[in-house]
């Protein structure tokens, strides 16, 4: 059966992810990153759409376009939904 999976900004790890049960570990590129306020996020090109990545903030400046960025995200934190009907799984 065809699913979709939700990945939320905020569920991914940038860097190391010491001690992380990962369901996934992406290297992609960086297009842009933006701060917005008190919050940040990274937007990583994969090969048919942009992935957005919560970040802290102070990380904005360290990070340059076009450079690779290793984002981790948790098994635990994965919603898998039908992808003919959109409904939650």
């Amino acid at each position: 059966q065809p699913v979709s999976l939700g990945l939320r900004p905020e569920h991914f790890v940038i860097g190391a992810a010491n001690g992380m049960d990962r369901a996934a570990t992406l290297e992609l590129p960086l297009r842009y990153s933006e701060k917005t306020g008190s919050d940040a996020t990274a937007f990583l090109e994969s090969p048919d759409q942009l992935l957005a990545v919560r970040i802290d903030p102070t990380e904005v400046g360290g990070l340059q376009v076009g450079s690779n960025v290793t984002a981790n995200f948790p098994k635990d934190r994965i919603n898998v939904f039908d992808a003919r009907t959109g409904r939650r799984m």
